[in-house]
């Protein structure tokens, strides 16, 4: 498999594309006997890249007096797909496709490299500690008994890579789905832990696989406060950075350790989700007519009291949708309009707005909110259907885009690293974009 490596301060390659708008080129203005520079644009500062589009054409970086192309990762395969995710606190990607996983450097390095079982079947979960598990589903789900059971799914194996790059294979086993009130078959639950276990919900009951792949516990059922919570009927299960795992079932949440030891439970609303992020519980409840869904966020103690959280910046952080402007404000982004806003969440005056040009609508170029990212300092990001990707700053300033002109639908997925690196994944090529300025 070939990769092209693109090394951002090459000098050869910053002449052969580098290329400016002519109002740079023109003359100081003098003013009160004084000779004035000419204020450039740095939007229209522009470098085409190595990196090409599905019609052949160059992607092109608009403001490249301010950013650049630190490095880049494109395989040979025009249909691969790359996936990403940080690690290690932000300090590692993990990249997976269809036959391979790797793990990459801040600077572009492949710090190793291991070829993974093909299976386009296949569930990715990565671990709280940033293992990766990759559980290989086949394709079929068939019962106990030989017939067809929507209910259990029979995985082929199981392949886990720790944050070094060390590999265990786990046997084939068949796994339980969540059916829903209403019938419905939805996926099955499983999680890895901050202490490099994977639980997985198998007909055996809650399945615990230590580091090296040994079942470590399978546990049926759970007891607490008197009441007894099988496995069977779990919806879903997350972990936090501490080792603890969460269960929840229809009207509870379970905390249990490592061994599965029950810390704590606690009653909780029905029909609402939960997960943990920044040390506080979350609830989310979507209203699928309105297309809208409401978070809520808990503290909680040793022993399972739930207390809803009033501070208001508190609230701001973790309730708002996490697209943040990081001064109070909120961005959506209305597809019909293509229009990107930023509103205040106190009082719901807008801020500021960006759309697409009307060229750019004509031509056929529209944006999806599901693109839509934002970093620590406020900026946000957000692609369209062509391949363009877009940035601008919390007061609606540009920072830079990427233009391209792909044939068929796609839209990047971007990751902020941080608010001066943002990595680009599209399809096959991945693009690391620098802050030089």
């Amino acid at each position: 498999m070939r990769r092209t490596w693109l090394a951002g301060l090459t000098i050869v390659l910053a002449l052969a594309f580098f290329t400016q708008s002519s109002a740079t080129a023109a003359s100081p203005v003098k003013k009160s006997g004084q000779v004035q520079p000419v204020q450039v644009d740095p939007m229209t500062v522009t470098q085409k890249l190595k990196l090409k589009d599905d019609r052949g054409k160059n992607w092109v970086l608009k403001n490249a007096k301010e950013y650049r192309l630190k490095w880049s990762l494109e395989d040979s395969n025009p249909y691969q797909n790359y996936e990403a995710d940080l690690i290690v606190g932000g300090k590692r990607i993990l990249v997976t496709s269809f036959d391979s996983a790797m793990s990459i450097d801040l600077n572009g390095n492949v710090l190793w490299e291991m070829p993974l079982q093909i299976d386009f079947n296949r569930t990715r979960t990565v671990g709280t500690d940033g293992t990766v598990y990759f559980l290989n589903e086949g394709d079929g789900h068939i019962g106990l008994s030989g017939e067809r059971d929507e209910t259990l799914l029979p995985l082929s194996g199981i392949e886990r890579i720790s944050v070094q790059g060390a590999h265990v294979s786990i046997p084939s086993v068949t796994v339980q789905k969540v059916v829903d009130k209403g019938g419905f078959v939805l996926g099955y639950p499983n999680a890895g832990d901050a202490n490099g276990n994977l639980l997985l919900l198998t007909t055996e009951g809650l399945t615990s696989y230590k580091p090296d792949g040994a079942v470590r516990w399978n546990l049926s059922q759970f007891v607490s406060g008197g009441h007894t919570y099988h496995a069977a009927n779990l919806l879903d299960l997350f972990c936090d950075d501490k080792g603890f795992t969460y269960l929840h079932f229809e009207g509870a949440l379970l905390q249990i350790d490592q061994q599965g030891v029950v810390q704590w439970s606690a009653s909780v609303q029905p029909d609402v989700g939960y997960f943990i992020w920044g040390g506080y519980l979350i609830s989310q409840k979507f209203d699928f007519k309105a297309q809208t869904r409401t978070l809520k966020a808990y503290s909680f103690d040793k022993n399972g009291r739930l207390s809803p959280l009033t501070d208001k910046k508190v609230l701001y952080q973790y309730t708002t949708g996490f697209s943040l402007d990081q001064s109070g404000g909120i961005y959506e982004l209305d597809e019909p309009t293509n229009t990107l806003t930023d509103k205040d969440w106190a009082t719901g005056k807008i801020k500021w707005r960006f759309q697409l040009s009307k060229t750019d609508i004509a031509r056929g170029i529209s944006l999806a909110s599901f693109t839509m990212r934002s970093d620590r300092s406020g900026n946000v990001y957000f692609s369209a259907n062509v391949g363009n990707v877009y940035s601008l700053d919390s007061h609606g300033k540009p920072r830079f885009t990427i233009t391209m002109d792909n044939g068929t639908i796609a839209f990047p997925d971007i990751i902020p690293v941080s608010d001066k690196l943002t990595l680009i994944i599209n399809g096959n090529q991945i693009a690391c974009i620098e802050k030089i300025v």
